[in-house]
Order: structure tokens, then sequence, then C-alpha cells
């Protein structure tokens, strides 16, 4: 009983009394986008799992590249099977990130995390739409 408060009720009875352990663990208060879909881990899903405590993330996702390169990228059925994988994978972490990266914090309060988890989804639509931005004037271009 070294960490137990008792509290007892007005009437002295101790049959009433409230005992609070404060030794138990207490559940921490969960950040508001955990059922929200990641942008960031979804479009980012390397660099995403490196900063967030998943790096077999990156390492999954370059190993893909490597046999990517070493089949050949005219091997269609290399490159299709890879391609479908790791977009299964991403959105299995655009879907559960949050959850996963939020079981893997150790100091970090709900809103930090929010705050931090927002910045990746941003960075990753950013990416995405410069990427996509960069590859029409390629193709325009190309054509011109």
């Amino acid at each position: 009983m070294e960490n137990e408060e008792i509290t007892i009720s007005e009437s002295g009875n101790l049959a009433n009394a409230n005992i609070i352990n404060s030794a138990a663990p207490q559940k921490k208060k969960e950040p508001e986008c955990l059922d929200k879909f990641n942008w960031g881990a979804f479009l980012l899903m390397g660099l995403w799992g490196l900063f967030n405590k998943h790096a077999w993330l990156f390492f999954v996702q370059w190993g893909f590249n490597i046999i990517n390169r070493i089949a050949g990228n005219d091997n269609f059925v290399v490159t299709a099977v890879f391609g479908v994988l790791e977009i299964a994978l991403a959105l299995v972490y655009g879907f559960k990130g949050n959850k996963e990266a939020w079981e893997k914090v150790d100091n970090m309060t709900p809103e930090q995390f929010d705050k931090k988890q927002h910045r990746w989804s941003v960075a990753g639509i950013i990416c995405f739409v410069l990427t996509m931005v960069l590859a029409l004037l390629i193709i325009v271009l190309s054509i011109w």
C-alpha cells in the first residue's frame, strides 16, 4: 500500500472508503488524428517510417526498388508485383499509420503528435503535387 491513498467517507466508515492507487498506470489521452488518413505515411512511406520509429518501412521500400532494378525495369511481372505490394503497404499505413506511430511515442503530448502527423500529411501532399507538376512540365516540354 505504498502508493495508495485512502479517502474515508463523511460518516467515517471504512466500509465506504475509496482506495485510489496512484501507482496504477493511467491511460494516456489519445490524439485526435488516430482515425484520420495520414497522407504523409501514404505518399512518403519510407521517410515517414524512418522518422516515426518504423524504419523497416524504409528498408522494405528500398528493397523493393533494388529487386526491381536487379530484375530489370522491363520485367513487367516483377514491376507489377512489387508495385502492387508497395501500394498495398502504403494504403495500410495511410489508414493505420497514426495508430502505429502513437503506440511507439514515448514523450510527446497528443497535441504535439497531431501537429507532427499533420506536418507529414502536408509534406506528402506538397511532394505529390510538385511531382505531378514536374511530370506535366516534362511531358509538355518533350512534346513541344
